[in-house]
């Protein structure tokens, strides 16, 4: 070949470059633009309400990432608003081009939802992805308001599952408009309610994610709302509008617990670090001939006792596979198991709004009476739209999912116990420890309350980890968690897989990580009915 030829191929070659360049240019859409994609250019009818490139503050997106991970390089995101039919809003935070990793991070909502908290989006973006956050597919009052799904199926569809699927969609679609290609990897990751939508996600359409991340799932979203929430209502209720234990009662049990358990991880810090191993009882604070103060009465250790224990109908069938942990005694436990508190709220709004066709009376929507022998049978339709049971997962391990689950031992919203449940399940359905440890992990933080709080170290990077697994097939053998103050870790701690847990070596300062090892359990937990009150003590 000639030189003329090829510097004629040369020419050519470049050109087609520069054209390939050309329409990558072309096919990325302006962030203001973004308002003007056409309803029907998306997979499901969706309308961008607004689309604009905002700075981040000088005090920087809060999130929930520790605060070392938190410092981000995120100068600029294109925050959008928008919605799905009907109802669906949703709020996405785009990195600019140059600062996005090529990835999609779905923040999912918690408790009853109903309404769109875009900082649900700064911990994939402060990490560079594009984010995501929706309202649930309904408008609300928030918190544990069920008004909206009155009369409503296709709310109440929406909510369980659809609207997480139909603004995933959605949100590929925006994010191939904007940076002109589709995400790489998607991941979604949520607590409580957020963290049934993840394994929801996996279960119903494991197409839509390649990792999800699942902190204290209410997967038995039924379970826990109506027969959980009853069964510690009425265990803690004197039948005269008054409760068995109070706060202070709470108080005294919880500094017994710790008495007799703080060491079960090796180290005194004010956290029983490995509930299982704790063998305290009720009937150790008894009152007696001797001790008539700072102890408690009959009725007091037969409440604490059914507390501690899972819900069971007068047969002794299992209705929910857990009671509340030991050592779960906290504040949090105040505002859930006493009184008319938050188990009140979930459960009598559920029963009412959600659970059925259409709105129950209150007086049948009371958890103070439900019936445990018949009520279960009548929640059927409830747990066919809302409920994340199976632990069949085959369909996302066939295409490389990966599941990071965890939980907090001192969670008294939903217990930890049934974390362990569903895992021990889907160890039996995959087929035994190893082949479910390479898709799936569990991981128990001592002492942290509900998604957050507490004494223990609440602190992790999930998602980093998560990436790291499907990205490079790193699967998490322990996670780092931390405890702040002010920004600063006042408390470190290695967490490790499920059923493996952490100890103390007896020397060293706790919070360096080379003083903690990892051990295994001497007896394997059962599958069926998980109960932190020891079944020969009951």
């Amino acid at each position: 070949m000639n030189r003329s030829l090829i510097r004629r191929a040369v020419a050519f070659g470049v050109a087609i470059a520069f054209l390939s360049l050309a329409r990558t240019a072309a096919a990325q859409t302006a962030c203001p633009d973004l308002r003007g994609l056409s309803p029907d250019s998306f997979p499901v009818a969706t309308r961008i309400l607004s689309a604009a490139l905002t700075t981040p503050p000088a005090a920087g997106l809060p999130s929930s990432l520790p605060q070392a991970t938190a410092k981000s390089p995120i100068t600029q995101y294109c925050a959008i608003t928008g919605y799905v039919a009907p109802q669906n809003h949703f709020e996405m935070r785009l990195p600019v081009r140059e600062q996005w990793n090529g990835k999609l991070f779905f923040s999912a909502c918690a408790a009853f939802c109903g309404n769109v908290a875009g900082n649900a989006c700064n911990q994939g973006l402060l990490l560079g992805y594009a984010s995501v956050t929706s309202n649930g597919g309904h408008s609300s009052a928030g918190g544990f308001d069920g008004v909206w799904a009155a009369n409503d199926l296709g709310a109440q569809e929406d909510f369980a599952h659809r609207a997480n699927h139909n603004a995933t969609l959605a949100a590929k679609r925006i994010v191939e408009a904007f940076y002109g290609k589709p995400p790489s990897r998607s991941y979604m990751s949520g607590c409580s309610k957020g963290g049934h939508a993840a394994l929801m996600s996996a279960l119903r359409y494991p197409e839509d994610f390649d990792g999800i991340v699942a902190g204290a799932p209410v997967y038995d979203f039924t379970g826990k709302a109506v027969i959980h929430a009853s069964w510690v209502l009425q265990a803690n209720n004197d039948g005269k509008g008054g409760i068995v234990v109070d706060g202070p009662t709470t108080d005294l049990v919880h500094r017994s617990v710790l008495d007799a358990c703080d060491l079960t991880d090796g180290v005194k810090d004010g956290v029983v670090g490995n509930p299982l191993a704790c063998q305290w009882k009720p009937e150790d604070l008894a009152c007696t001939a001797e001790r008539t103060t700072g102890c408690l009465s009959p009725t007091q250790v037969a409440a604490l006792k059914k507390m501690y224990s899972a819900p069971v109908d007068r047969t002794g069938k299992v209705l929910f596979p857990t009671g509340h942990a030991l050592g779960s005694e906290s504040d949090e436990w105040k505002q859930w198991a006493i009184g008319r508190g938050a188990n009140y709220q979930v459960a009598s709004q559920f029963l009412r709004y959600m659970a059925f066709d259409k709105p129950q009376s209150p007086s049948d929507s009371d958890p103070l009476t439900f019936d445990f022998a018949q009520g279960p049978a009548s929640l059927a339709r409830a747990r066919a739209i809302y409920d994340a049971t199976s632990v069949d997962l085959r369909a996302f391990k066939a295409r490389g999912g990966k599941i990071l689950m965890w939980h907090g031992w001192a969670d008294t919203s939903i217990p930890a116990g049934s974390s362990i449940d569903y895992y021990l399940r889907a160890t039996n359905e995959s087929g035994g420890r190893a082949a479910i440890e390479s898709f799936f992990r569990l991981f128990l933080l001592p002492g942290v309350l509900h998604c957050s709080g507490g004494e223990g170290a609440d602190r992790a990077d999930t998602l980093t980890l998560l990436d790291r697994w499907v990205e490079e097939g790193k699967a998490p053998d322990v996670i780092v968690t931390t405890k702040e103050s002010d920004g600063v870790a006042s408390k470190t701690r290695l967490v490790y897989p499920f059923p493996k847990v952490a100890h103390y070596s007896g020397s060293g300062n706790p919070n360096d990580l080379s003083s903690w090892t990892a051990v295994e359990p001497t007896t394997q937990p059962t599958v069926a009915g998980v109960s932190w009150y020891p079944s020969s003590r009951r």
